[in-house]
């Protein structure tokens, strides 16, 4: 309430400058999973929210499931791969797009499984390599 509702001129001039330097210092906490299943460069991170190259954000074709960001090459034949099943349950997200390539590619891998939360379940380096990180997710 002292802070909210002060009244004396000084010590309100002081809290908005320091309430403005503080926002523009702000980051996203973006704390890091413990131990798990997860392994591979960038897993058990949070994922970053880029915007795409149309000015969409991944969240929008995503949705509230699973993703595989997938190098534009190994794509196709992920999709050609995947069952019905599978189809529903995550979302297949071809990195097409400058901010995806690069994401992907800081990771040193070709796919990567973002859970619902967004957290990176996994990376992977070939159609194998996806199939696994699916069936540790429980997604067949």
């Amino acid at each position: 309430g002292s802070v909210i509702q002060a009244t004396d001129h000084d010590a309100v001039t002081a809290r908005d400058r320091d309430m403005t330097a503080a926002m523009r210092r702000f980051t996203t906490p973006e704390p890091h999973l413990g131990e798990g299943w997860h392994a591979g460069a960038g897993s058990g991170r949070i994922a970053p929210q880029p915007f795409m190259d149309d000015g969409s954000r991944l969240d929008d074709a995503v949705g509230y499931r699973f993703a595989l960001v997938v190098d534009s090459a190994l794509a196709e034949h992920v999709c050609a791969a995947m069952n019905a099943r599978q189809s529903e349950r995550v979302a297949i997200v071809a990195a097409r797009d400058a901010a995806l390539a690069d994401w992907l590619a800081s990771t040193g891998a070709r796919a990567l499984l973002m859970r619902p939360d967004r957290y990176v379940a996994g990376i992977a380096h070939d159609l194998a390599g996806v199939a696994a990180l699916l069936a540790r997710a429980g997604i067949r």
